[in-house]
């Protein structure tokens, strides 16, 4: 691979630099810019419907630590999160949770740097995601400890988990008629 593989790589990922991302007014937090370019943009808008539903999907990591918390010990949310931690084992994955998975990719992308094996293994691994998300029920589940882990947050807070929860459930019934 030449020095400018690694470039072409993000240009195909991301778009090219004066297409990677758009400016969108996000209902209750102001301008942001959401990233709309290359076949991540195009996954993006196939999946989740728009750049602005993937933004509420993905600002649920923005919730304060003691409302995740709450989420995270609702008893339903963990007996659906061993369920789906056990479908990935099925499959050849030991984590124990979606941010797990995401982490361990992540570092591989950091050691080992973008590669087609690589990439495939990413897709691999969501696709098994998506399937034990969905036998599992984790998503539903999930998104219902979710909706009731929200009643200390914030107005804007509250906002962004409706749209989100909204958006995810919208996006998983997107995401089975991609599947098929």
């Amino acid at each position: 691979m030449g020095p400018g593989y690694y470039q072409k790589y993000i240009n195909n990922l991301q778009g090219a630099p004066s297409h990677q991302s758009r400016t969108f007014n996000i209902i209750g937090f102001g301008r942001e810019d959401i990233a709309t370019g290359g076949c991540q943009g195009m996954a993006t808008n196939e999946i989740y419907g728009s750049p602005v539903a993937s933004w509420y999907i993905s600002s649920l990591t923005m919730l304060p630590t003691d409302a995740l918390h709450t989420l995270e010990q609702a008893p339903s949310f963990q007996a659906s999160q061993k369920s789906w931690s056990a479908c990935m084992a099925k499959d050849g994955y030991s984590v124990s949770s979606p941010s797990m998975a995401i982490a361990a990719l992540e570092k591989q992308y950091a050691v080992e740097g973008p590669s087609a094996t690589l990439h495939e293994k990413e897709i691999a691994t969501a696709v098994a995601d998506y399937h034990c998300a969905t036998s599992t029920g984790y998503k539903s589940v999930y998104n219902a400890a979710l909706r009731t882990s929200v009643t200390s947050l914030s107005p804007q807070d509250k906002i962004a988990v409706a749209a989100a929860s909204r958006d995810f459930d919208a996006a998983l019934i997107r995401a089975q008629r991609v599947d098929r």
